[in-house]
């Protein structure tokens, strides 16, 4: 159970490249700092510290009392933990606890992470929570492809309408393209799909036209990932039209993974 290996639990890749964005736009945009949740302190430039480390770095006691009091505080990282530990040391007698936190927080991203704290538990609540905040379109995209990993980590692929909504957006906000970079990454993890919502992917406007080249790259080489042969059309007409050379080339290298599962 991913709980209980105590260790703060990052998400691959993406989550390692989105940190690196995430501190770039930190200083760059007080607006989109408000947005982003800042998992920077989580990491030190070597292994992840453990769930124990971190509390005592926040002067957080060990114990139902401490626990329970930050589970109610202001800071959604120490949420997180705290729900952590709670579950790790009082196992299912932590759980109503902890759904009530859940059920009463409004920051959508202590509410993510708690819920996931629930899920990996298999708690039903957890996993109900993230379906919920992934298929609300009144979550900011940020937050639904959150719930949508977390989900899929889980082998849950409720979310492909909410994936797919992202890759359609074309609303320009100060998160809009590492939502769609997250999007991205998460396309070729649905599998066993018909061919009407490979369809509903593949057709999403805000991948292989974005103004971005690094989105159309990023959709290329997703594209090529998913493995879905009817994508080759689109690729073929990005290509055609590319300017950028090292686009092109993830365009291009996307395509030719594409035709050897033909």
């Amino acid at each position: 159970m991913g709980v209980s290996t105590r260790k703060v639990q990052m998400r691959g890749k993406y989550k390692l490249e989105i940190l690196s964005i995430m501190a770039f736009v930190a200083v760059t945009s007080c607006c989109i700092c408000a947005q982003q949740p800042d998992f920077s302190s989580l990491t030190h430039g070597g292994p992840f510290e453990s769930v124990e480390q971190r509390l005592k770095k926040h002067d957080v006691p060990l114990n139902k009392t401490g626990l329970l009091r930050a589970l109610h505080g202001s800071d959604s990282e120490v949420k997180w933990l705290a729900a952590s530990e709670l579950i790790h040391l009082n196992g299912k007698d932590a759980v109503p606890d902890v759904v009530q936190a859940l059920d009463a927080e409004e920051d959508p991203m202590a509410r993510v992470l708690i819920a996931n704290v629930l899920a990996q538990a298999q708690e039903p609540q957890g996993l109900a929570a993230l379906k919920g905040m992934c298929n609300d379109a009144a979550v900011a995209g940020y937050w639904r492809m959150e719930a949508a990993e977390d989900l899929l980590n889980l082998d849950h692929q409720e979310c492909l309408n909410s994936v797919a909504d992202v890759l359609q957006a074309t609303a320009q906000d100060a998160n809009t393209e590492i939502t769609l970079r997250h999007a991205l990454t998460l396309l070729p993890r649905f599998r066993n799909l018909s061919a009407e919502d490979s369809e509903k992917l593949l057709t999403r406007r805000g991948m292989l036209v974005n103004s971005d080249s690094l989105i159309r790259a990023t959709a290329g080489r997703a594209l090529g990932d998913f493995g879905n042969s009817a994508a080759i059309p689109y690729l073929d007409r990005t290509i055609a039209a590319e300017a950028n050379r090292d686009t092109s080339t993830e365009l291009k290298a996307g395509l030719e993974r594409l035709k050897t599962k033909e």
